[in-house]
């Protein structure tokens, strides 16, 4: 009686996906199982993310963090999860390996939730690991104070502790991080030293940006809606269109014609009324993953579980425009966005030129961009 009791609290507090803010619940154990010792270069091994004694949780995001210097991550997959239960893995996200899980019937006990294979590129004394963005869930739909135990470290310990938060960029710094590949061949006078140098690169690389004629990028400088269209149409191959644009604003022979005419072709972006488009107009970080949710199929997944979750993590969830919420979400689940400090999204905050070259970047990473946008 008790476990049906749960399981119907537990699918109300995914399926409804409750606004309320909650109180913390009693603390989950999370543990981390990985060589304590040496590695040799181009040695594989498993590294597991599990639960450990733990009270009855209903949904649980981590991100398994690694130097992707020294180490590849080269599978990850969800193991011991119960029947219903529903989630995914993203290996190529930032900070690290990215696991949500969302279960009908709470998880309880001693769990495997994430088991993945690593490939060290060199040798190491011994492989490092750790936890972040990391959100616990009840059956209440309560946040859960957590620790995190790991064996990654000679003598294991204990590594972390505190609150299930999530989205919080280390440094406070929009979008942080930056891509493992950095690009020799192209060069900009001032992205030496910023955090999205390795994305701007990239991005330059595979023809999405280009820089100025003094040799600039301006990486913190804003976008406007014509220019991040006109990116996205260079990442669809840059096809043409059957038809012109159809906005009186957006004159025919414009650099970004032919781009905003296909992106409202194919239903990817909207106008501001019936006949104009706002070309000149700044990009909000909110309105760059609706267009970009769009371009993927604008279909949800495991991410809609945990609306409620989100909702209550972020301090400025309030913010999010109605028709902005599933692409946040979805952008933040598969490791395309992330806060930008304090459980902060700022949704309607202008994105910035690094931002979107990294969220780009991630996106090819996460989804390959195989499919056919011409």
């Amino acid at each position: 009686m008790r476990k049906r009791t749960i399981t119907y609290l537990c699918l109300f507090a995914l399926l409804a996906a409750l606004l309320i803010p909650s109180a913390h619940a009693a603390g989950a154990e999370l543990e981390i199982k990985a060589p304590a010792g040496p590695v040799s270069a181009g040695e594989s091994f498993a590294v597991t993310v599990g639960l450990t004694d733990s009270p009855d949780i209903c949904a649980i995001q981590f991100a398994l963090t690694f130097d992707r210097d020294l180490l590849e991550c080269v599978s990850a997959r969800l193991t011991e999860l119960p029947d219903g239960a529903i989630g995914g893995v993203n290996a190529k996200a930032s900070p690290g390996v990215k696991a949500a899980v969302a279960s009908p019937d709470p998880i309880s006990g001693d769990a495997v939730l994430l088991t993945a294979t690593f490939l060290a590129k060199s040798d190491l004394a011994a492989p490092g690991f750790g936890l972040s963005d990391v959100v616990v869930k009840d059956a209440f739909n309560s946040r859960m104070d957590y620790t995190v135990r790991t064996s990654a470290q000679p003598g294991g310990g204990e590594i972390q502790g505190g609150q299930s938060g999530g989205g919080e960029m280390q440094g406070g710094r929009p979008d942080d991080g930056q891509s493992a590949v950095d690009t020799p061949e192209i060069s900009f006078t001032d992205v030496d030293g910023h955090w999205g140098k390795g994305d701007v690169l990239r991005a330059a690389e595979l023809g999405l940006f280009t820089g100025y004629p003094d040799g600039s990028f301006l990486p913190d400088a804003t976008i406007t809606r014509a220019d991040f269209v006109t990116v996205l149409w260079r990442l669809a191959g840059s096809p043409g269109p059957s038809a012109g644009a159809g906005f009186r604003d957006v004159a025919e022979g414009a650099y970004y014609a032919d781009a905003v005419a296909w992106a409202r072709e194919k239903g990817y972006v909207d106008g501001i009324s019936a006949d104009e488009f706002d070309p000149t107009g700044l990009l909000q970080r909110q309105a760059a993953m609706k267009i970009l949710f769009r371009y993927n199929g604008g279909n949800g997944g495991a991410e809609t579980l945990f609306t409620g979750v989100y909702d209550s993590t972020f301090a400025d969830s309030a913010d999010i425009a109605d028709w902005a919420r599933t692409p946040m979400y979805w952008g933040y689940y598969h490791g395309l966005i992330s806060g930008v400090g304090d459980n902060l999204l700022s949704p309607a905050a202008y994105a910035t030129r690094a931002q979107l070259a990294r969220i780009l970047v991630h996106y090819i990473d996460r989804f390959d961009d195989n499919q056919k946008h011409g």
